[in-house]
């Protein structure tokens, strides 16, 4: 259940995590990160406002978007887009679109 899955990543984030972590592997550039955020290894954010309540998985990537309440897996690219209360899975694609959305793995939209 998406809602239920991005609620507990809420949770986790301002119990166990209040401050964001980043990872000093991670790329943050002309970007806005608002606590509390996870953010892993390889992550490249650029143009981009993310959090709170943000986990963004490893080696993705985020252009010109803005990003809140949502999980984003490993390996996604998210461009031009405004995301919250979503989940999307891994090596996802998705552009231009403002949305509240649950997209599995290898999922294109936009």
């Amino acid at each position: 259940n998406k809602d239920a899955t991005v609620y507990t990543n809420k949770r986790v984030l301002e119990i166990k995590n209040p401050d964001t972590h980043v990872d000093a592997s991670a790329k943050v550039l002309n970007s806005t990160i608002i606590d509390p955020c996870f953010i892993d290894a390889g992550v490249v954010i650029e143009n981009s406002v993310v959090g709170p309540h943000a986990s963004i998985g490893a080696k993705t990537t985020i252009s010109s978007s803005v990003v809140s309440n949502s999980i984003i897996q490993t390996n996604a690219v998210i461009t031009s887009a405004v995301v919250s209360n979503s989940l999307i899975g891994n090596f996802s694609i998705l552009k231009g679109k403002a949305l509240d959305l649950s997209m599995g793995d290898y999922s294109t939209e936009g």
